[in-house]
């Protein structure tokens, strides 16, 4: 990862042990105030299997436009079954999040939420993307991405979204 001085910050679509972008040291900057704290834009390279090398340009979403996206997607409910426990005791209505027509519901419902957050962080980020509503980018977004740049945006966007314990260190005043 290398920053710029246009975008302020560039992610490698590679992860590193923790399962997030690899990212240098970087000076700590002082938050005073809630600018400190937006939504930020960058670029991501990626390498397309005939070895060119792109720079994608992309804006994170806010907490509010991640949830929205979320709630776009219709997520699948897990069947409940009646699962008798301990000799005696009652049977219980459990989810069966096993259920290989739920986990297949499910697997749909990522795919989903993966193209709704490729769309937006691209189209944020001034990438041209046809159509008018936010349905037609993601249905273009769809449609268009080769399965490489799908996977790697995905991977990239969602690793840029997530926060681990890794990105978080807690400083104490003396």
């Amino acid at each position: 990862m290398t920053a710029t001085a246009e975008t302020g910050t560039t992610a490698m679509a590679a992860a590193s042990q923790n399962g997030h972008a690899a990212r240098p040291p970087t000076p700590l900057i002082k938050v005073t105030g809630l600018s400190d704290l937006e939504a930020i834009t960058g670029e991501i390279e990626l390498v397309r299997p005939d070895g060119a090398v792109l720079s994608v340009p992309y804006r994170a979403l806010t907490q509010a436009e991640l949830m929205a996206e979320r709630n776009r997607v219709k997520w699948p409910e897990p069947p409940k079954q009646m699962v008798q426990g301990a000799k005696g005791s009652r049977p219980q209505l459990v989810e069966n999040r096993e259920d290989p027509a739920f986990l297949a519901a499910a697997t749909v419902a990522a795919e989903e939420f993966g193209y709704r957050l490729v769309a937006r962080c691209l189209a944020g980020g001034g990438v041209e993307i046809p159509g008018d509503t936010p349905e037609e980018q993601v249905a273009a977004v769809r449609a268009s991405l080769g399965a490489w740049a799908f996977t790697a945006l995905a991977q990239a966007f969602q690793s840029i979204h997530n926060v681990t314990d890794a990105d978080i260190r807690v400083a104490s005043k003396n």
